[in-house]
């Protein structure tokens, strides 16, 4: 009796050591993982700017222009950086014809276009223009009969066209711009004046060799220097 009872005593002991050595043993801790770094957001691109309006200059804004089709005209100017989608304004001007305004965009540079000799100093470049509004008379058996119309870029200003007269302040300088266009022999001379034409100062002037006869209409101070 006295050993079954030392047996359980020391089988009591084991069990009980046992259990303290799992209760103490402690289980290894799991490594938290490693915080990734914040990825970085990049900066949203800028806008492309707006090129800046170049200054009105009636060596470089100003040209002519005649009908091609009823729909679509050729411009020559000494500008060789119009893009599509350029405004245009041509005003026919030729006396003693009410003076007409047609407004379109550039649509493509040309070679060359138009059956005009256009006589001029500087060199010129050739755009097609698509008409937006107005209309002129379209010869289209005869286009060498057709007239030429003063045309300009880069005017901020709506032209006024009042009783069959255009003007427009080109320069935006508070004065305003009118239009001419006469004959000579064999030719058609357009000018730009700041004030009435003939008495106030002449700003651009443009002649066009029409290589057959003309009843003249100019005066000296359409083409003097």
């Amino acid at each position: 009796m006295q050993k079954l009872f030392l047996l359980f005593l020391a089988l009591t002991i084991s069990c009980n050591s046992s259990v303290s050595s799992s209760a103490t043993k402690q289980e290894p801790v799991a490594e938290l993982p490693k915080p990734t770094a914040t990825p970085q957001i990049p900066e949203p691109s800028p806008l492309p700017t707006r090129k800046a309006q170049t200054k009105f200059s009636f060596n470089s804004h100003v040209g002519a222009a005649e009908m091609t089709s009823e729909t679509e005209m050729c411009l020559v100017i000494p500008n060789d950086n119009l893009a599509e989608g350029d405004k245009v304004a041509a005003i026919f001007a030729d006396y003693p014809k009410a003076q007409s305004l047609i407004n379109a965009v550039v649509e493509k540079k040309l070679v060359k276009c138009g059956r005009k000799n256009h006589d001029v100093l500087s060199e010129v470049f050739y755009y097609s223009l698509k008409v937006v509004d107005g209309s002129y008379d379209f010869e289209s058996e005869y286009q060498e009969l057709n007239p030429v119309a003063i045309a300009f870029v880069g005017n901020p200003q709506p032209v006024n066209l009042k009783s069959g007269v255009a003007s427009a302040d080109l320069n935006s300088d508070g004065k305003v711009e009118y239009f001419r266009a006469c004959t000579s022999n064999e030719g058609v001379h357009l000018t730009v004046w700041t004030g009435q034409p003939l008495k106030s100062k002449r700003q651009w002037h443009w002649y066009i060799d029409l290589s057959f006869d003309t009843v003249p209409s100019c005066k000296k101070k359409d083409y003097e220097a």
